[in-house]
């Protein structure tokens, strides 16, 4: 489904991702995790094909290679990133955003379906610029569900979503997968990620540390490669803790 080859990753000299590689099947949610500075942003910016730094290697989507030089739209259509931070300098109502998504997808079918799974129904009317940080994490997640790329790519998008939420989204996520989509998820984490995901990427300045599924790569052993000065270890209940 979607292909990463030897994807190296500079600025300035400075390397910021070296050699990264894997393959993700279809109906996989791929979780990203990595300390600060990592790469973590920096390599879902490489698969989504907008990074506008020095970079060697390539991105591919059933065989297609994905470069900024794809027409915008059509790259939407084969994989879709979100961050974690949205705003607006102009007044645009959700209801236009969600309208806007549906043309760029080029069907209308699904909007009603997405809103009322989202709660959103009763959200057209508003503004999206007077809502709050959570609440426009969730409106641009839904519109993301309406554009319905084969890859979505979500880059600390839930972080300041409310529990409630977060349920709803691990709900969508693993419906997505299972309608043979590809989800990659990059969040501070881990414990989310580990049981959200069906397989683990795990990175460390720039570099894999670990990839495979989260039975493989969820263990102490990688914990100590990414905080060598932190004594981490997996609990009893398959979560991080702290040995002090």
């Amino acid at each position: 489904m979607i292909r990463l080859n030897r994807m190296t990753v500079s600025i300035r000299s400075r390397l910021l991702l070296s050699q990264i590689g894997f393959h993700v099947s279809r109906g996989t949610v791929l979780g990203v995790y990595g300390p600060n500075g990592a790469g973590k942003s920096t390599l879902l910016r490489a698969m989504a094909g907008v990074l506008d730094l020095e970079h060697t290697g390539t991105i591919e989507i059933n065989g297609v290679e994905i470069s900024p030089r794809i027409d915008p739209a059509e790259r939407c259509r084969k994989i879709l990133r979100l961050g974690s931070d949205f705003n607006s300098s102009f007044g645009v109502k959700v209801g236009e955003l969600f309208e806007l998504a549906a043309r760029t997808r080029g069907r209308s079918e699904g909007v009603a379906r997405v809103l009322e799974r989202l709660g959103l129904t009763g959200w057209v009317s508003r503004d999206f610029g007077d809502l709050s940080d959570g609440q426009k994490q969730w409106v641009m997640f839904g519109r993301a569900l309406i554009q319905d790329p084969e890859v979505l790519v979500l880059d600390e998008t839930f972080s300041k979503l409310d529990l409630d939420r977060l349920a709803a989204a691990k709900v969508l996520i693993r419906e997505r997968a299972d309608a043979g989509g590809v989800v990659v998820i990059a969040s501070h984490d881990l414990n989310r990620l580990a049981t959200w995901s069906d397989r683990l990427l795990l990175l460390a300045s720039g570099r894999v540390v670990a990839e495979g599924t989260v039975k493989e790569v969820f263990n102490g052993e990688n914990l100590k490669k990414m905080y060598p000065d932190t004594d981490l270890e997996i609990d009893t209940q398959g979560r991080i803790s702290v040995r002090y």
